[in-house]
């Protein structure tokens, strides 16, 4: 199955959590080997609020 992600004029439940808890699941998804896409997802938002950069991960 092919799936693609269409943003939402609102924001998501993971754009309005904590940085903290964002944090912890970006690692729980990685360590869980979740979708490459909601691993996407989240790095995307993780990049909004400058907690990565590009180069980082």
């Amino acid at each position: 199955m092919n799936y693609y992600f269409h943003p939402s004029p609102r924001p998501s439940s993971l754009e309005s959590i904590s940085d903290e808890d964002l944090l912890r699941i970006y690692e729980l998804a990685v360590d869980a080997h979740a979708l490459p896409d909601f691993i996407e997802i989240i790095k995307d938002i993780m990049r909004s609020r400058n907690l990565i950069d590009s180069e980082n991960i």
